[in-house]
């Protein structure tokens, strides 16, 4: 793939993910996806990590679809290749992998049937595929270049994986309401456990994502964020 082609391929595909997320968020906010029994409890869309992830993917793709053109600063890529390696990526692959492997065990423990009748197909695939199909595409042929040190992106990635997981025990603790089916099931320890993998998957996704940013870049000494004029 030419420069050019791979530079409107990029702003393509941040295009379209701005747009894909954007129209998600407004669904959710305008239409009822949730069934009445689950509707009206505290806390609302808030309660739930894809929520969180869409609204964080939006803001990531809308500030790269600007970053993608040649007039925005130096230091405004290198604030997106921060964001991306320490949130973007890690939250977006927890979200697929935790979703689709508890999903193909038991939906009932993640996602209900009774959801098929207000969360849309294409807002579920939106929500639980996209994300991490369109993270790999900007891993790969989006020029991020990784820190240099991992330490500040560890300690962000902890810090929101601990901060949800604390959210989604005061929820349950305010409201006897589990935002997860399956946190229900399972007893305090592997409770708090769940918690503190969370935030060690989270962490071994960043490090995966830093690994292959490096091995790109030594196939490109060159590389740099991508942007058209």
């Amino acid at each position: 793939m030419t420069k050019m082609a791979s530079n409107k391929f990029l702003l393509i595909v941040r295009f379209v993910a701005f747009i894909a997320y954007g129209y998600s968020v407004y669904y959710i906010w305008t239409y009822e996806t949730l069934p009445p029994e689950v509707r009206g409890r505290p806390f609302g869309k808030w309660k739930y990590l894809t929520y969180w992830d869409l609204l964080l993917q939006l803001g990531f793709f809308g500030l790269a679809l600007i970053g993608s053109f040649r007039w925005t600063p130096k230091s405004f890529g290198r604030l997106l290749d921060f964001l991306f390696y320490s949130l973007v990526f890690p939250i977006a692959m927890i979200v697929t992998i935790s979703f689709w492997t508890l999903y193909s065990i038991d939906r009932e423990l993640v996602f209900p049937k009774a959801l098929d009748a207000y969360y849309p197909f294409w807002l579920n695939q939106t929500s639980h595929t996209l994300v991490a199909f369109l993270v790999l595409i900007e891993l790969i042929f989006g020029n991020r270049n990784p820190p240099s040190k991992q330490a500040h992106g560890l300690i962000i990635i902890n810090l929101f994986s601990y901060v949800y997981s604390f959210w989604v025990l005061y929820i349950a603790f305010t409201t006897n309401f589990w935002v997860y089916p399956f946190l229900e099931k399972l007893n305090w320890p592997l409770r708090i456990s769940f918690g503190v993998a969370l935030g060690l998957v989270n962490s071994l996704f960043y490090k995966m994502a830093i690994l292959c940013g490096r091995n790109l870049v030594k196939q490109t000494p060159n590389r740099k964020n991508k942007k058209i004029k």
